[in-house]
């Protein structure tokens, strides 16, 4: 059974729209409590205690070119907590 849809749940909380778009999911931990709430034309539902979470945020699309000299080198990317 899928309680959350992860498309609706980014367009509730305004991440994504209805035309779509990037975003990065992360699961998390169990929950003890989510609240019911209604935002962007998407209603969720109250649940109990709950072994998994997730958040979504919008996700950065980067276009990059690199010059001759950075091309056969490894680069690591790292986001800001």
């Amino acid at each position: 059974m899928v309680d959350s849809s992860v498309c609706r749940a980014a367009i509730h909380t305004g991440v994504l729209t209805n035309e779509g778009g990037l975003l990065e999911f992360v699961k998390g931990p169990k929950t003890k409590i989510y609240e019911a709430s209604e935002d962007r034309g998407v209603v969720s539902n109250k649940y109990d205690e709950y072994a998994l979470s997730f958040t979504v945020t919008k996700a950065i699309n980067l276009h990059i070119e690199l010059s001759e000299s950075f091309k056969n080198r490894k680069l690591i990317f790292t986001k800001d907590q």
